[in-house]
């Protein structure tokens, strides 16, 4: 893992520093998949090793976090600084009091194949997609309650809550769902594209997506029209499924969106939209 910053004073350029961490550092895994950074100042990653903190010197390693040998798969910190996790059967919640983390009561899952997935913060509350419903959990709450049913079921939970409320639900199958939490309305997307994987959003109308084979696209739900940001292509890695997009804000004040083949991220595939 590399950490990057910058050091500035006046009449000079900026000077950038790097510095590479390693299990040497205490560091277990270091295949890292994300990163946030907590209110207390903790940096948190996740890895197949647990989930991991670091407070600038030293690393931390989690690893009941990892319930019945599920991989995490996301992180999540909230607008009051708390850290989230979701390992694709459970929710845990971060104690700094305690200093561990405390799984929040969801339903019991009908098969092995139902997921649990974190979606999003929206207003004050997260919310989870689980058994072709919509969960919601309060801010001073550790338990979650049905605010949506009857969704559409996906083996995949490939979903994204955009801040209309507009649930976007993706599938391997020929159609995308856009059902709206307020109004319980529900529209079906014919998906020329056949796969949606991982939607992000890309401004106020698109909303970015990764398909089978076909690249990066943007679907406008204005005027319900696709278009191509990123063409499949065999020089690359490009032409495999986006299995994850994010951002992340640079110096400038700007912001590059990050997309993550299953083979991994390499420095052609980063796409600068903005």
């Amino acid at each position: 893992m590399f950490l990057v910053w910058n050091q500035e004073a006046y009449s000079q350029n900026i000077d950038y520093f790097t510095r590479h961490y390693s299990n040497k550092n205490g560091l277990e895994n270091q295949k890292i998949e994300s990163i946030v950074k907590d209110s207390c100042g903790f940096y948190w990653f996740y890895s197949r090793s647990g989930i991991i903190r670091f407070d600038g010197i030293h690393f931390k390693v989690y690893k009941d976090v990892l319930h019945q040998n599920h991989d995490i798969n996301y992180l999540l910190v909230d607008k009051k600084g708390r850290l989230w996790v979701n390992n694709g059967r459970s929710i845990f919640k971060y104690n700094a009091a305690l200093d561990s983390f405390k799984m929040i009561g969801l339903p019991e899952q009908t098969s092995s194949t139902d997921r649990v997935n974190l979606i999003n913060q929206i207003d004050s509350n997260l919310y989870i997609y689980q058994h072709q419903e919509l969960w919601c959990i309060g801010p001073s709450s550790d338990s979650a309650k049905v605010v949506a049913n009857n969704l559409p079921r996906y083996d995949r939970a490939y979903n994204y809550l955009d801040t209309n409320y507009d649930l976007w639900l993706g599938n391997c199958q020929s159609t995308f769902t856009i059902y709206n939490i307020l109004n319980k309305s529900k529209r079906i997307i014919e998906n020329p594209y056949t796969c949606a994987h991982f939607f992000y959003k890309l401004n106020s109308n698109e909303v970015l997506f990764g398909t089978w084979g076909k690249g990066l696209l943007a679907y406008n739900k204005n005027n319900s029209s696709f278009r191509q940001l990123v063409k499949d292509t065999n020089a690359s890695l490009l032409h495999n499924t986006y299995y994850k997009i994010f951002s992340i804000p640079i110096f400038t004040g700007d912001s590059i969106i990050y997309a993550c083949p299953y083979e991994g991220l390499n420095s052609p595939d980063i796409l600068n939209v903005n």
